[in-house]
């Protein structure tokens, strides 16, 4: 009995010792920090209508992604519809495989037809985010940025679709 008693204190100091805080790459945002160009952004509708490529639509301007280290990112870009150049943006957290962009409203996410909370997974190699899945967006936003692609189409709202995002990081001089 008394060794067990001694065993006690030494066990709980060694798994108090694994709940200090988290490890691995959720410490910090540094790994993807940085400025990303987008090299692909598209919707594709259910259904038969082709794909609608957002990144055609906002390529007036350089469009970027900017993660900050610090928590925060801003996509800046101009708007096709109201030709003002837009920075939506909000928190950004590391995960165990990328970073999470969680938008500051849903409205600012809606402008590139993005979730709200974004996962992107995080390529160390080719220095790219992704993202590909099944999201619904908003059918007013959808047929004004592709009026010509969707205007005759009788869409649900919200549209369901699948999205495909790519960005890639800017190299560092």
């Amino acid at each position: 009995m008394g060794a067990l008693a001694l065993l006690m204190p030494l066990a709980l100091g060694v798994a108090a010792c694994d709940d200090d805080g988290p490890t691995g790459p959720s410490l910090t945002l540094d790994a993807v920090a940085g400025i990303y160009d987008p090299t692909e952004l598209t919707f594709d509708p259910q259904g038969s209508p082709p794909p609608g490529d957002v990144l055609s639509q906002i390529q007036a301007t350089q469009p970027q992604l900017v993660i900050s280290a610090t928590g925060g990112f801003q996509i800046a870009f101009l708007d096709p519809v109201t030709g003002f150049i837009r920075t939506p943006g909000g928190l950004a957290e590391r995960t165990e495989d990328g970073v999470r962009l969680v938008f500051s409203n849903q409205t600012d996410a809606d402008l590139l037809l993005l979730p709200r909370t974004l996962l992107l997974t995080f390529d160390e190699d080719t220095g790219t985010l992704t993202f590909g899945g099944a999201l619904s967006v908003p059918r007013a936003r959808l047929l004004s940025l592709f009026p010509d692609l969707y205007g005759g189409e009788a869409f649900q709202d919200p549209t369901p679709g699948t999205l495909i995002v790519t960005f890639e990081r800017r190299a560092t001089s």
